[in-house]
Protein backbone atom coordinates (compact mmCIF):
# COMPACT_ATOMS: atom_id res chain seq x y z
CA UNK A 1 0.00 0.00 0.00
CA UNK A 2 2.85 2.24 1.07
CA UNK A 3 4.52 1.85 -2.67
CA UNK A 4 0.79 2.29 -4.55
CA UNK A 5 0.43 5.75 -2.52
CA UNK A 6 3.89 6.82 -2.61
CA UNK A 7 3.45 6.35 -6.93
CA UNK A 8 0.39 8.34 -6.91
CA UNK A 9 2.22 10.89 -5.61
CA UNK A 10 4.80 10.95 -7.85
CA UNK A 11 2.05 10.76 -10.71
CA UNK A 12 0.37 13.99 -9.17
CA UNK A 13 3.51 15.64 -9.07
CA UNK A 14 4.56 14.72 -12.51
CA UNK A 15 1.25 16.22 -13.49
CA UNK A 16 1.42 19.05 -11.86
CA UNK A 17 4.69 20.27 -13.15
CA UNK A 18 3.33 19.39 -16.99
CA UNK A 19 0.12 21.14 -16.51
CA UNK A 20 2.33 24.39 -15.18
CA UNK A 21 4.66 24.04 -17.48
CA UNK A 22 1.81 24.03 -20.20
CA UNK A 23 0.47 27.13 -18.63
CA UNK A 24 3.56 29.09 -18.70
CA UNK A 25 3.90 28.04 -21.82
CA UNK A 26 0.51 29.02 -23.51
CA UNK A 27 1.30 32.51 -21.20
CA UNK A 28 3.86 33.10 -24.02
CA UNK A 29 6.75 32.89 -21.01
CA UNK A 30 5.45 35.92 -19.03
CA UNK A 31 4.29 36.20 -15.88
CA UNK A 32 2.79 39.08 -14.74
CA UNK A 33 2.21 38.45 -10.91
CA UNK A 34 5.89 37.69 -10.25
CA UNK A 35 9.26 37.47 -11.46
CA UNK A 36 10.16 35.92 -14.87
CA UNK A 37 11.63 32.36 -14.31
CA UNK A 38 14.87 32.37 -12.57
CA UNK A 39 16.47 29.09 -10.61
CA UNK A 40 13.61 28.70 -8.25
CA UNK A 41 10.01 27.82 -7.92
CA UNK A 42 6.87 29.68 -7.30
CA UNK A 43 4.99 28.13 -4.06
CA UNK A 44 1.78 30.36 -4.15
CA UNK A 45 0.26 32.20 -6.57
CA UNK A 46 -2.98 34.49 -6.68
CA UNK A 47 -3.79 34.22 -9.92
CA UNK A 48 -5.79 32.42 -12.33
CA UNK A 49 -3.33 30.16 -14.74
CA UNK A 50 -4.72 28.74 -17.53
CA UNK A 51 -5.94 24.95 -17.24
CA UNK A 52 -5.30 25.50 -13.73
CA UNK A 53 -7.86 27.15 -12.34
CA UNK A 54 -7.22 29.08 -9.12
CA UNK A 55 -4.35 29.07 -6.56
CA UNK A 56 -4.60 29.61 -2.94
CA UNK A 57 -1.81 31.12 -0.87
CA UNK A 58 -0.47 28.28 0.92
CA UNK A 59 2.54 30.14 2.76
CA UNK A 60 4.66 29.64 4.53
CA UNK A 61 3.55 32.46 6.44
CA UNK A 62 5.39 31.76 8.77
CA UNK A 63 7.87 28.76 9.14
CA UNK A 64 8.35 27.77 12.59
CA UNK A 65 11.22 26.19 14.61
CA UNK A 66 13.68 28.91 12.50
CA UNK A 67 17.23 30.11 13.32
CA UNK A 68 16.31 32.51 15.98
CA UNK A 69 17.08 32.58 19.94
CA UNK A 70 14.04 32.20 22.47
CA UNK A 71 11.68 34.07 20.21
CA UNK A 72 7.93 33.42 20.27
CA UNK A 73 4.79 34.14 18.09
CA UNK A 74 0.89 33.23 17.76
CA UNK A 75 1.97 30.48 14.94
CA UNK A 76 5.13 29.34 17.15
CA UNK A 77 8.46 29.62 18.55
CA UNK A 78 11.47 31.27 16.80
CA UNK A 79 9.52 32.21 13.46
CA UNK A 80 11.02 33.10 9.81
CA UNK A 81 9.74 33.91 6.82
CA UNK A 82 11.84 35.12 3.72
CA UNK A 83 14.81 38.04 3.24
CA UNK A 84 13.60 41.12 3.92
CA UNK A 85 15.75 43.95 2.62
CA UNK A 86 14.56 47.35 3.66
CA UNK A 87 12.30 48.93 6.32
CA UNK A 88 10.49 52.43 6.34
CA UNK A 89 8.21 53.86 9.39
CA UNK A 90 6.11 56.37 8.99
CA UNK A 91 5.41 59.02 11.88
CA UNK A 92 1.38 58.53 10.93
CA UNK A 93 1.38 54.71 12.26
CA UNK A 94 2.48 52.83 9.42
CA UNK A 95 5.10 50.86 8.06
CA UNK A 96 6.60 49.41 4.99
CA UNK A 97 9.09 46.91 4.36
CA UNK A 98 10.99 45.98 0.69
CA UNK A 99 11.57 42.28 0.60
CA UNK A 100 14.55 40.45 -1.46
CA UNK A 101 11.56 38.44 -3.79
CA UNK A 102 8.38 39.02 -1.90
CA UNK A 103 7.63 42.29 -3.01
CA UNK A 104 6.37 45.35 -0.46
CA UNK A 105 4.36 44.72 2.76
CA UNK A 106 2.69 47.00 4.62
CA UNK A 107 1.78 46.99 8.35
CA UNK A 108 -0.52 49.47 10.26
CA UNK A 109 -0.40 48.00 13.61
CA UNK A 110 3.42 47.24 13.70
CA UNK A 111 4.32 48.10 17.74
CA UNK A 112 8.05 49.09 19.31
CA UNK A 113 6.42 47.86 22.28
CA UNK A 114 7.28 44.88 24.30
CA UNK A 115 4.73 42.04 23.74
CA UNK A 116 3.18 43.28 20.09
CA UNK A 117 4.56 39.90 18.58
CA UNK A 118 2.10 39.51 16.43
CA UNK A 119 1.77 42.39 13.46
CA UNK A 120 -0.78 41.70 10.61
CA UNK A 121 1.02 42.39 7.18
CA UNK A 122 -0.45 43.08 3.44
CA UNK A 123 1.12 42.42 0.85
CA UNK A 124 0.85 46.07 -1.31
CA UNK A 125 3.13 45.94 -4.27
CA UNK A 126 0.73 43.99 -6.54
CA UNK A 127 1.49 41.81 -9.26
CA UNK A 128 4.47 43.33 -11.08
CA UNK A 129 7.40 42.02 -13.45
CA UNK A 130 9.25 41.78 -10.41
CA UNK A 131 8.78 40.94 -6.31
CA UNK A 132 12.71 42.05 -5.57
CA UNK A 133 13.05 45.06 -4.06
CA UNK A 134 16.03 46.52 -3.41
CA UNK A 135 15.04 49.88 -1.18
CA UNK A 136 11.89 51.77 0.14
CA UNK A 137 11.42 54.84 1.52
CA UNK A 138 8.59 57.04 2.93
CA UNK A 139 8.74 60.63 2.23
CA UNK A 140 9.47 63.03 5.69
CA UNK A 141 7.99 65.77 3.99
CA UNK A 142 4.72 64.18 3.52
CA UNK A 143 3.49 60.75 4.70
CA UNK A 144 1.72 59.56 2.03
CA UNK A 145 3.90 59.51 -0.94
CA UNK A 146 6.45 56.38 -0.83
CA UNK A 147 8.38 55.18 -3.04
CA UNK A 148 10.44 51.80 -3.82
CA UNK A 149 12.77 50.77 -6.36
CA UNK A 150 13.54 47.42 -7.14
CA UNK A 151 16.91 45.21 -7.27
CA UNK A 152 18.44 42.03 -7.03
CA UNK A 153 19.88 41.29 -3.87
CA UNK A 154 19.29 37.42 -3.36
CA UNK A 155 21.86 35.68 -0.95
CA UNK A 156 21.23 32.24 -3.40
CA UNK A 157 24.47 32.93 -5.38
CA UNK A 158 25.22 33.65 -8.97
CA UNK A 159 22.33 31.45 -10.41
CA UNK A 160 19.61 33.87 -8.93
CA UNK A 161 21.00 36.57 -10.30
CA UNK A 162 20.58 35.78 -13.99
CA UNK A 163 18.38 38.84 -14.16
CA UNK A 164 18.93 42.05 -13.90
CA UNK A 165 15.58 44.42 -12.38
CA UNK A 166 15.09 47.95 -11.90
CA UNK A 167 13.06 50.82 -11.71
CA UNK A 168 10.64 52.37 -9.34
CA UNK A 169 7.12 52.98 -8.10
CA UNK A 170 5.45 55.36 -6.31
CA UNK A 171 2.31 55.60 -3.55
CA UNK A 172 0.77 58.94 -2.22
CA UNK A 173 -1.35 56.44 -0.64
CA UNK A 174 0.60 55.72 2.52
CA UNK A 175 1.50 52.43 0.28
CA UNK A 176 -1.86 51.29 0.45
CA UNK A 177 -2.59 47.91 -2.29
CA UNK A 178 -3.87 49.30 -5.88
CA UNK A 179 -1.60 52.67 -5.35
CA UNK A 180 1.15 51.73 -6.68
CA UNK A 181 2.13 53.17 -9.81
CA UNK A 182 5.16 53.08 -12.03
CA UNK A 183 7.64 56.09 -12.18
CA UNK A 184 9.84 56.66 -15.54
CA UNK A 185 13.36 56.21 -14.47
CA UNK A 186 16.52 55.75 -16.70
CA UNK A 187 17.62 53.12 -15.28
CA UNK A 188 15.49 50.81 -15.74
CA UNK A 189 17.76 47.48 -15.59
CA UNK A 190 19.62 49.00 -12.92
CA UNK A 191 19.41 47.55 -9.00
CA UNK A 192 18.19 50.61 -6.86
CA UNK A 193 20.90 50.48 -3.35
CA UNK A 194 18.98 53.50 -1.80
CA UNK A 195 16.18 56.28 -2.42
CA UNK A 196 16.69 59.36 0.10
CA UNK A 197 13.48 61.81 0.10
CA UNK A 198 13.94 65.09 0.80
CA UNK A 199 12.90 66.07 4.52
CA UNK A 200 11.53 69.21 3.19
CA UNK A 201 10.28 68.52 -0.38
CA UNK A 202 8.75 65.39 -1.77
CA UNK A 203 9.58 66.55 -4.99
CA UNK A 204 13.20 66.05 -4.73
CA UNK A 205 14.76 62.52 -4.39
CA UNK A 206 17.87 60.99 -4.57
CA UNK A 207 18.20 57.34 -5.85
CA UNK A 208 21.28 55.15 -5.38
CA UNK A 209 22.13 52.77 -8.20
CA UNK A 210 24.53 50.24 -8.88
CA UNK A 211 25.59 52.67 -11.62
CA UNK A 212 25.98 55.91 -10.07
CA UNK A 213 23.27 58.31 -8.34
CA UNK A 214 20.15 60.35 -9.99
CA UNK A 215 18.66 62.98 -8.69
CA UNK A 216 15.29 64.67 -9.59
CA UNK A 217 13.06 68.03 -7.91
CA UNK A 218 9.68 66.65 -9.96
CA UNK A 219 9.24 63.25 -8.58
CA UNK A 220 5.59 63.46 -8.14
CA UNK A 221 5.08 64.67 -11.97
CA UNK A 222 2.07 62.80 -13.28
CA UNK A 223 1.10 64.10 -16.25
CA UNK A 224 -2.17 61.88 -16.91
CA UNK A 225 -4.09 61.31 -13.90
CA UNK A 226 -4.23 57.19 -14.51
CA UNK A 227 -1.12 57.39 -16.04
CA UNK A 228 2.45 56.87 -14.79
CA UNK A 229 4.75 59.55 -13.15
CA UNK A 230 7.37 61.40 -15.14
CA UNK A 231 10.29 62.72 -13.40
CA UNK A 232 13.15 64.29 -14.92
CA UNK A 233 16.10 62.75 -13.69
CA UNK A 234 19.43 63.84 -13.76
CA UNK A 235 23.20 61.52 -13.46
CA UNK A 236 24.89 62.88 -10.77
CA UNK A 237 26.92 60.38 -11.47
CA UNK A 238 30.24 61.14 -14.25
CA UNK A 239 34.30 60.13 -13.88
CA UNK A 240 36.38 63.03 -14.31
CA UNK A 241 34.00 66.00 -14.47
CA UNK A 242 34.00 68.51 -10.92
CA UNK A 243 31.10 68.11 -9.01
CA UNK A 244 29.97 64.81 -9.84
CA UNK A 245 30.33 61.42 -7.70
CA UNK A 246 32.53 58.67 -9.78
CA UNK A 247 30.59 55.94 -11.93
CA UNK A 248 30.33 53.35 -9.07
CA UNK A 249 27.80 52.01 -7.17
CA UNK A 250 26.49 54.30 -4.49
CA UNK A 251 25.62 52.09 -1.77
CA UNK A 252 24.20 54.29 1.05
CA UNK A 253 22.63 58.00 1.52
CA UNK A 254 22.50 60.19 4.33
CA UNK A 255 20.50 63.56 5.21
CA UNK A 256 21.79 65.91 8.26
CA UNK A 257 18.68 65.88 9.99
CA UNK A 258 19.32 69.48 11.10
CA UNK A 259 20.22 70.79 7.48
CA UNK A 260 18.51 69.22 5.26
CA UNK A 261 20.92 71.09 2.40
CA UNK A 262 23.92 68.23 3.70
CA UNK A 263 23.74 64.92 1.90
CA UNK A 264 26.65 61.92 2.15
CA UNK A 265 27.13 59.52 -0.74
CA UNK A 266 28.61 56.15 -0.13
CA UNK A 267 30.30 54.93 -2.98
CA UNK A 268 32.04 51.80 -3.29
CA UNK A 269 36.37 51.64 -4.35
CA UNK A 270 35.93 55.84 -3.72
CA UNK A 271 34.44 56.80 -0.26
CA UNK A 272 32.74 59.20 1.45
CA UNK A 273 30.97 62.58 -0.64
CA UNK A 274 29.33 65.31 0.42
CA UNK A 275 26.89 68.02 -1.03
CA UNK A 276 25.88 71.31 0.46
CA UNK A 277 23.35 71.54 -1.85
CA UNK A 278 20.80 69.00 -1.32
CA UNK A 279 22.90 66.35 -4.23
CA UNK A 280 23.29 68.82 -6.65
CA UNK A 281 26.90 68.53 -6.50
CA UNK A 282 29.52 66.67 -5.00
CA UNK A 283 33.20 66.60 -3.41
CA UNK A 284 35.00 63.96 -1.81
CA UNK A 285 34.64 64.13 2.13
CA UNK A 286 37.49 61.08 3.17
CA UNK A 287 39.41 62.85 5.10
CA UNK A 288 43.48 64.29 4.75
CA UNK A 289 46.60 62.69 5.97
CA UNK A 290 46.09 60.49 8.89
CA UNK A 291 42.63 61.29 9.60
CA UNK A 292 41.05 59.29 6.13
CA UNK A 293 38.82 56.64 5.49
CA UNK A 294 41.01 54.19 4.83
CA UNK A 295 40.56 51.10 2.52
CA UNK A 296 37.98 52.63 0.24
CA UNK A 297 39.64 51.45 -2.89
CA UNK A 298 38.59 47.79 -1.70
CA UNK A 299 35.20 48.50 -0.21
CA UNK A 300 32.40 46.66 -1.79
CA UNK A 301 30.13 48.18 0.29
CA UNK A 302 30.36 51.08 2.39
CA UNK A 303 27.11 51.98 5.05
CA UNK A 304 26.61 55.69 6.88
CA UNK A 305 24.49 56.99 9.46
CA UNK A 306 24.35 60.95 10.92
CA UNK A 307 23.40 61.89 14.69
CA UNK A 308 23.18 65.56 15.15
CA UNK A 309 21.36 67.16 18.28
CA UNK A 310 21.43 69.98 20.32
CA UNK A 311 20.23 69.26 23.26
CA UNK A 312 20.21 72.40 26.18
CA UNK A 313 22.16 74.21 23.79
CA UNK A 314 25.14 71.47 23.17
CA UNK A 315 25.48 71.27 19.47
CA UNK A 316 26.58 67.00 18.37
CA UNK A 317 27.52 66.09 15.10
CA UNK A 318 28.62 63.07 13.89
CA UNK A 319 28.40 60.92 10.52
CA UNK A 320 29.31 57.49 11.60
CA UNK A 321 31.01 55.44 8.19
CA UNK A 322 31.55 51.54 8.49
CA UNK A 323 33.70 50.00 5.05
CA UNK A 324 33.05 46.17 3.85
CA UNK A 325 36.61 45.21 2.17
CA UNK A 326 36.69 42.57 -0.96
CA UNK A 327 38.01 38.96 0.44
CA UNK A 328 39.02 36.18 -1.49
CA UNK A 329 37.23 33.17 -0.78
CA UNK A 330 38.56 31.39 -3.65
CA UNK A 331 40.08 31.81 -7.03
CA UNK A 332 36.12 31.78 -8.19
CA UNK A 333 34.57 33.90 -5.10
CA UNK A 334 34.92 36.94 -3.72
CA UNK A 335 33.20 38.21 -0.31
CA UNK A 336 33.11 40.94 1.63
CA UNK A 337 34.22 41.60 5.60
CA UNK A 338 33.69 44.65 8.14
CA UNK A 339 37.40 46.61 7.77
CA UNK A 340 36.92 50.32 9.98
CA UNK A 341 34.39 51.71 11.71
CA UNK A 342 35.01 55.86 11.23
CA UNK A 343 33.35 58.85 13.02
CA UNK A 344 33.89 62.86 11.43
CA UNK A 345 32.53 65.24 13.50
CA UNK A 346 33.50 67.87 10.54
CA UNK A 347 31.26 66.82 7.89
CA UNK A 348 33.92 64.22 6.62
CA UNK A 349 37.30 66.59 6.95
CA UNK A 350 38.73 64.62 9.19
CA UNK A 351 38.06 61.02 10.87
CA UNK A 352 38.57 58.63 13.59
CA UNK A 353 38.90 54.94 12.88
CA UNK A 354 38.00 52.73 15.59
CA UNK A 355 38.09 48.86 16.20
CA UNK A 356 36.19 46.14 15.00
CA UNK A 357 34.16 43.34 16.02
CA UNK A 358 34.46 40.00 13.96
CA UNK A 359 31.42 40.87 12.36
CA UNK A 360 31.63 39.13 9.15
CA UNK A 361 32.88 35.69 9.81
CA UNK A 362 30.60 34.18 6.32
CA UNK A 363 32.63 36.90 4.46
CA UNK A 364 29.03 38.40 3.04
CA UNK A 365 29.59 41.99 3.43
CA UNK A 366 28.34 43.04 0.79
CA UNK A 367 24.93 42.12 1.10
CA UNK A 368 24.52 41.72 4.93
CA UNK A 369 25.77 44.47 6.82
CA UNK A 370 24.19 47.88 8.72
CA UNK A 371 24.83 50.74 10.35
CA UNK A 372 22.95 53.04 12.43
CA UNK A 373 23.68 55.82 14.96
CA UNK A 374 21.16 56.30 17.68
CA UNK A 375 19.30 59.29 16.94
CA UNK A 376 18.93 60.05 20.79
CA UNK A 377 23.03 59.26 22.10
CA UNK A 378 25.55 60.65 20.28
CA UNK A 379 27.77 58.25 21.20
CA UNK A 380 26.14 55.24 20.33
CA UNK A 381 25.76 53.15 16.91
CA UNK A 382 24.70 49.83 15.69
CA UNK A 383 25.91 47.81 13.80
CA UNK A 384 24.46 44.11 12.14
CA UNK A 385 26.64 41.50 10.00
CA UNK A 386 26.19 37.87 8.92
CA UNK A 387 27.01 35.66 11.75
CA UNK A 388 29.64 34.44 14.71
CA UNK A 389 32.36 32.87 14.00
CA UNK A 390 31.32 29.69 16.14
CA UNK A 391 27.89 28.07 16.61
CA UNK A 392 28.41 29.16 20.33
CA UNK A 393 29.63 32.13 20.22
CA UNK A 394 28.14 35.43 22.44
CA UNK A 395 26.31 31.99 24.61
CA UNK A 396 24.73 31.30 21.27
CA UNK A 397 23.77 27.79 20.54
CA UNK A 398 23.29 28.56 16.56
CA UNK A 399 24.23 30.59 13.57
CA UNK A 400 21.98 33.55 14.29
CA UNK A 401 22.31 37.23 13.97
CA UNK A 402 25.79 39.05 13.93
CA UNK A 403 24.39 42.61 15.81
CA UNK A 404 26.77 45.30 18.00
CA UNK A 405 26.03 48.01 19.53
CA UNK A 406 29.05 50.81 20.21
CA UNK A 407 29.29 53.28 22.68
CA UNK A 408 32.53 56.00 22.49
CA UNK A 409 34.58 55.98 25.47
CA UNK A 410 36.90 58.38 26.40
CA UNK A 411 37.76 58.63 22.71
CA UNK A 412 37.69 54.35 21.86
CA UNK A 413 34.85 52.48 20.97
CA UNK A 414 33.35 50.19 23.25
CA UNK A 415 31.61 47.30 21.51
CA UNK A 416 28.57 45.23 23.67
CA UNK A 417 27.19 42.13 21.55
CA UNK A 418 23.07 42.58 21.64
CA UNK A 419 22.81 38.84 20.99
CA UNK A 420 22.18 36.00 23.35
CA UNK A 421 23.40 35.50 26.80
CA UNK A 422 23.62 39.61 25.74
CA UNK A 423 20.35 39.89 25.15
CA UNK A 424 18.23 37.98 27.55
CA UNK A 425 19.40 34.80 25.48
CA UNK A 426 17.25 35.59 22.49
CA UNK A 427 18.75 36.22 19.07
CA UNK A 428 17.24 37.39 15.74
CA UNK A 429 18.32 35.62 12.34
CA UNK A 430 21.16 36.03 10.66
CA UNK A 431 22.45 37.58 7.75
CA UNK A 432 21.57 41.10 9.07
CA UNK A 433 20.41 43.95 6.01
CA UNK A 434 18.86 47.15 7.76
CA UNK A 435 18.78 48.65 11.12
CA UNK A 436 16.13 51.36 11.54
CA UNK A 437 14.91 53.01 14.82
CA UNK A 438 11.29 52.82 15.70
CA UNK A 439 10.53 55.11 18.40
CA UNK A 440 12.51 53.60 21.33
CA UNK A 441 13.19 49.96 19.83
CA UNK A 442 15.68 48.30 17.41
CA UNK A 443 13.99 46.86 14.34
CA UNK A 444 16.28 44.55 12.32
CA UNK A 445 15.41 42.78 8.18
CA UNK A 446 17.38 39.99 7.25
CA UNK A 447 16.98 37.02 5.77
CA UNK A 448 15.10 35.85 8.25
CA UNK A 449 12.50 38.51 8.30
CA UNK A 450 11.93 41.38 11.08
CA UNK A 451 12.72 41.61 14.48
CA UNK A 452 12.98 43.82 17.39
CA UNK A 453 14.90 44.92 19.74
CA UNK A 454 12.57 46.71 22.20
CA UNK A 455 15.31 47.68 24.90
CA UNK A 456 18.82 48.26 23.00
CA UNK A 457 19.75 51.15 24.95
CA UNK A 458 19.60 48.88 27.90
CA UNK A 459 22.87 49.15 30.06
CA UNK A 460 24.87 51.45 28.33
CA UNK A 461 28.58 52.13 30.10
CA UNK A 462 28.53 55.97 30.07
CA UNK A 463 25.60 57.32 28.55
CA UNK A 464 22.16 57.86 30.62
CA UNK A 465 19.70 54.82 29.07
CA UNK A 466 17.40 52.58 30.41
CA UNK A 467 18.54 49.49 33.23
CA UNK A 468 17.70 46.03 31.72
CA UNK A 469 18.91 43.74 29.41
CA UNK A 470 18.36 43.92 25.30
CA UNK A 471 15.67 41.60 24.06
CA UNK A 472 14.72 40.48 20.84
CA UNK A 473 11.31 39.70 19.53
CA UNK A 474 9.83 38.68 16.72
CA UNK A 475 7.21 40.85 14.13
CA UNK A 476 7.15 38.66 11.39
CA UNK A 477 3.47 38.31 11.98
CA UNK A 478 1.99 36.70 8.60
CA UNK A 479 4.48 38.18 6.10
CA UNK A 480 4.74 35.46 3.11
CA UNK A 481 7.94 36.01 1.52
CA UNK A 482 10.40 32.78 1.39
CA UNK A 483 12.48 32.35 -1.63
CA UNK A 484 11.51 29.09 -3.28
CA UNK A 485 13.44 26.90 -4.12
CA UNK A 486 11.36 23.77 -4.85
CA UNK A 487 8.38 22.05 -3.80
CA UNK A 488 7.08 18.46 -2.89
CA UNK A 489 3.63 17.10 -2.19
CA UNK A 490 2.81 13.84 -0.50
CA UNK A 491 -0.50 12.96 -1.76
CA UNK A 492 -0.91 9.46 0.55
CA UNK A 493 -0.94 12.26 4.14
CA UNK A 494 -1.86 15.94 1.63
CA UNK A 495 0.69 17.17 2.53
CA UNK A 496 3.34 20.01 1.12
CA UNK A 497 6.77 20.62 1.35
CA UNK A 498 9.17 23.78 0.52
CA UNK A 499 13.65 23.88 0.26
CA UNK A 500 13.73 27.44 1.07
CA UNK A 501 17.28 30.29 1.02
CA UNK A 502 18.37 30.30 4.33
CA UNK A 503 15.10 29.24 5.71
CA UNK A 504 15.72 25.48 5.64
CA UNK A 505 13.15 22.70 4.53
CA UNK A 506 9.67 23.08 5.95
CA UNK A 507 6.57 21.25 5.82
CA UNK A 508 2.58 22.29 5.85
CA UNK A 509 1.04 22.32 9.30
CA UNK A 510 -2.04 24.24 9.62
CA UNK A 511 -3.31 27.21 7.66
CA UNK A 512 -0.40 29.19 6.43
CA UNK A 513 1.85 27.86 9.08
CA UNK A 514 4.69 25.56 8.37
CA UNK A 515 7.06 23.59 10.53
CA UNK A 516 10.58 23.96 10.25
CA UNK A 517 12.70 19.89 9.14
CA UNK A 518 15.92 21.25 8.30
CA UNK A 519 17.65 24.49 9.19
CA UNK A 520 19.78 26.61 6.47
CA UNK A 521 19.90 26.61 2.52
CA UNK A 522 17.97 23.86 1.60
CA UNK A 523 18.19 23.06 -2.46
CA UNK A 524 15.68 20.40 -2.57
CA UNK A 525 13.10 18.50 -1.16
CA UNK A 526 11.73 15.22 -1.85
CA UNK A 527 9.02 12.63 -0.76
CA UNK A 528 10.14 9.39 -0.03
CA UNK A 529 9.20 5.52 -0.76
CA UNK A 530 7.65 5.12 3.15
CA UNK A 531 4.48 7.26 4.20
CA UNK A 532 5.81 10.41 5.88
CA UNK A 533 9.57 9.88 4.43
CA UNK A 534 11.15 13.08 3.42
CA UNK A 535 14.44 14.16 2.18
CA UNK A 536 15.99 17.58 1.60
CA UNK A 537 19.40 18.62 0.48
CA UNK A 538 21.10 21.00 2.34
CA UNK A 539 23.34 23.78 1.14
CA UNK A 540 27.06 21.85 2.68
CA UNK A 541 26.04 19.02 0.81
CA UNK A 542 24.26 17.05 3.18
CA UNK A 543 21.08 14.73 2.21
CA UNK A 544 18.60 15.06 5.36
CA UNK A 545 16.71 12.15 5.82
CA UNK A 546 13.25 12.99 7.96
CA UNK A 547 10.95 10.18 9.22
CA UNK A 548 7.23 10.61 10.54
CA UNK A 549 9.48 9.99 14.14
CA UNK A 550 11.37 13.09 13.24
CA UNK A 551 14.99 13.79 11.83
CA UNK A 552 16.38 10.50 11.39
CA UNK A 553 19.76 10.56 9.89
CA UNK A 554 22.11 13.74 7.73
CA UNK A 555 24.18 12.29 5.13
CA UNK A 556 26.87 14.31 3.90
CA UNK A 557 27.77 13.57 -0.11
CA UNK A 558 31.35 13.56 -1.86
CA UNK A 559 31.05 14.26 -5.12
CA UNK A 560 33.45 12.45 -7.40
CA UNK A 561 32.43 14.12 -10.52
Amino acid sequence: MNVRRDSRSHRHARRFKKQTARSLHSAHSYIPWGEQLEARELLAITTQLTGLGTWVEQGPAPITGGQTIGLTSAAGNNPVVGAVRSIAVSTNAYALVGTVNGGIWKSTDLSPLAGRTNPSWEQVSGNRRSHAIGAVAISPANSAVAVAGFGKFSSFGPANQLLNTGGLIISQSSGNRGSWVSAKFPASDIPVHQILLDRNDPNVALVATSHGLYRTSNLLNRPKPNGNYRPTWTLMSANGQAGKLPVKAVTDLVQDPLNSDTIFAAVVGRGVYKSTNRGQTWQVANGTGATVVEGTNKAVNIKLSIHHSIINGVEKKYLYAGVVGETVISPTRKGGQLSGVYRSSDDGATWTKFTIPNLHSGNQGEKHFALLADPVFPEVIYIGGDLHPSQTDEGCDDWVAQIYRGEVIGGAMDWDSLVCTAASNTAPHADTRDLEMFVDSLLVADDGGLYINTLPRGNLSSSTGPSGNPRWESRVGDLALVEAMATAYDAANDRLLVATQDNGAAMKKTGTTWESIQVGDAYDVAVGPSSGDYFSIRGDNAITRVTPAGVDTTIRMDPKV
